[in-house]
């Protein structure tokens, strides 16, 4: 797969990916920027917290993040990972030399359906309340690795682990398998309210 080099839009402060994603590249809060081992090490911990078996997820043409986040209804958070595009963009190359990263994805969408609510009489997904279900995301993807048997408690710091978070979330929310994806084939007929 090709890449197209990124292109900064002068005085618009924009950054326009390969992938048609904007990122507006200012760091907002302070997480830490954290290194390529330290990200391989949690994303380790992650995906081997996961013992449930992959599930089906529907590939449909990516929107742009901020067009997800805006349709979900998930204004902090539009706000919260813009502070992460770093440690996203280091979590993204090092995905890509995973052997079994769509184990990653599978895991987040796993996650987004047990946070999501459905419509008991269409069985579709309720769209809205974006902030309420990424934080239920958030604090499940936390308590994952927080927890798991194999992390030395002296090696990483909950402010390192919840950086990693974030850029995970934004990594899901990229790939269409965190949040309702408005270029949906689902939405564009009507199945997701």
């Amino acid at each position: 797969m090709s890449r197209r080099p990124n292109i900064i839009d002068g005085d618009h402060n924009i950054q326009i990916n390969g992938d048609h994603n904007v990122v507006n590249p200012i760091i907002i809060g302070t997480s830490p920027l954290l290194t390529k081992t330290q990200i391989y090490d949690i994303l380790v911990l992650f995906t081997e917290s996961d013992q449930s078996d992959p599930g089906g997820v529907n590939a449909s043409d990516p929107a742009p993040i901020t067009e997800k986040l805006a349709f979900n209804r998930a204004h902090k958070y539009n706000i919260l990972l813009r502070g992460q595009i770093p440690n996203y963009e280091l979590l993204n190359v090092i995905l890509e030399s995973v052997p079994n990263s769509q184990l990653v994805v599978d895991s987040l969408h796993r996650i987004y359906l047990d946070a999501v609510e459905i419509d008991q009489t269409s069985g579709d997904i309720i769209v809205g309340g974006g902030d309420d279900k990424l934080d239920t995301i958030r604090e499940t993807i936390t308590q994952r690795i927080y927890n798991h048997k194999g992390r030395d408690v002296d090696t990483y710091s909950l402010e390192q682990i919840e950086a990693f978070v974030l850029a995970l979330m934004l990594y899901g929310v990229w790939k269409c398998k965190i949040l309702v994806n408005p270029r949906s084939p689902e939405v564009e007929s009507g199945g997701v309210r």
